[in-house]
């Protein structure tokens, strides 16, 4: 029952850690594609 327990609460401490990281992977990414398109718009 122990186990279990500790089983299901890794999986979702590692679904929360995923979900985190791909938030903050598009976040980034959305960061650097607007930086890039303002440097875009400045050299044009």
């Amino acid at each position: 029952m122990l186990e279990k327990r500790s089983r299901s609460t890794l999986i979702s401490f590692t679904a929360a850690t995923t979900n985190t990281y791909m938030s903050c992977n598009a976040f980034s990414a959305a960061t650097i594609r607007s930086k890039s398109s303002s440097i875009d718009s400045i050299t044009s």
